[in-house]
């Protein structure tokens, strides 16, 4: 039996559902194309719910994303527009830690925040082919 656990974190559920609806959007636009047929309608949706049901991190949110995508290649869009927001959200909270670290006078703290930020884009940069 799969636990519905992503009902009690309001802001998981609220992802989630945007997701479904974003999700629903690329199979209707995959079965207009001709992408997918009615038939691969169903083995998506059992997909899509088995791992969207069961996530409760945002971790295993992106895992299934990517495996989503593996599967299917038209929801590569969603991967990567979820890596971005990832990417955003991290950016956002180093910046916030290295601005706290500062005005508690901790020079060195804040500059080491940020050279691990941009360190860590730059390697995300030289690992892409």
């Amino acid at each position: 039996m799969i636990i519905r656990r992503y009902w009690y974190d309001k802001r998981m559920k609220e992802e989630v559902e945007k997701l479904h609806g974003a999700i629903l959007d690329i199979i209707i636009s995959g079965l207009e194309n001709g992408a997918i047929t009615e038939v691969d309608v169903p083995i998506i949706s059992r997909f899509v719910l088995d791992g969207t049901e069961t996530a409760v991190t945002q971790e295993e949110l992106m895992t299934f994303l990517k495996l989503l995508a593996e599967k299917w290649g038209m929801f590569e869009v969603l991967k990567v527009s979820a890596l971005a927001d990832v990417k955003k959200k991290t950016d956002a909270q180093a910046a916030a830690h290295a601005l706290t670290l500062l005005q508690a006078g901790n020079i060195d703290g804040a500059l080491a925040m940020v050279k691990s930020a941009t360190d860590s884009d730059n390697s995300e940069k030289k690992a892409k082919p």
